[in-house]
């Protein structure tokens, strides 16, 4: 169990956590890594927020990142005890980053900076408990692939509980709190055209 509130100091690129607990002590960000942090990988790990926890994974500028097999929980097994922002990917530059196989409870669960340059990027096969938007790329440039979400937030309008671009999107399927369940993006069931016929 690694307990605090931690920032990489300086740029260091492929560090890799792999099979690791943390524990947030403060009120801020659980990880923070600054720019130029290529090739980080957090795999198989154990991310728990305190009381008030603002974000489990801060990300900026930094591109080749794996984010897989991770576990975002609640703390005490408490909804009022959850990160703000599960994962969040900052800055300018972030392509060939890849958020997979995760299950991620917060407030908000991925969250992708407006400005970031992202192409190449993949977010699949995560199941997140979300308040508020479950993926929030502003980038637009993530593949959005076969993730499992359920949000409070009123889906009657099935666009409410997400915002990502739905040309790269496949697979995934949206709960919300009217109970109604979603494929995102919406499944074609079938195709009906008339044909005339000479009698």
């Amino acid at each position: 169990r690694i307990v605090g509130n931690h920032t990489i100091a300086a740029t260091t690129v492929s560090c890799r956590f792999i099979n690791l607990g943390f524990y947030t002590s403060g009120t801020g960000d659980l990880l923070s890594l600054p720019a130029g942090c290529h090739g980080f990988q957090s795999i198989g790990c154990f991310y728990h927020p305190g009381t008030t926890s603002t974000k489990c994974l801060e990300i900026t500028d930094s591109a080749h990142v794996r984010i897989m097999d991770n576990e975002i929980t609640v703390g005490a097994g408490d909804m009022a005890k959850i990160f703000g922002v599960g994962i969040s990917i900052e800055g300018t530059t972030g392509h060939d980053t890849v958020i997979g196989r995760n299950r991620i409870t917060g407030t908000a669960g991925i969250v992708i900076a407006s400005g970031i340059t992202a192409l190449g990027s993949l977010i699949h096969d995560n199941i997140i408990r979300a308040v508020a938007l479950a993926i929030n790329d502003d980038s637009d440039d993530f593949q959005v692939v076969n993730n499992r979400w359920m949000t409070d937030i009123d889906t009657k309008t099935s666009t409410a509980g997400y915002d990502f671009n739905l040309q790269l999107a496949a697979g995934n399927i949206q709960m919300g709190v009217t109970g109604l369940c979603d494929t995102v993006p919406f499944t074609k069931i079938a195709e009906y055209q008339e044909h005339s016929s000479d009698f």
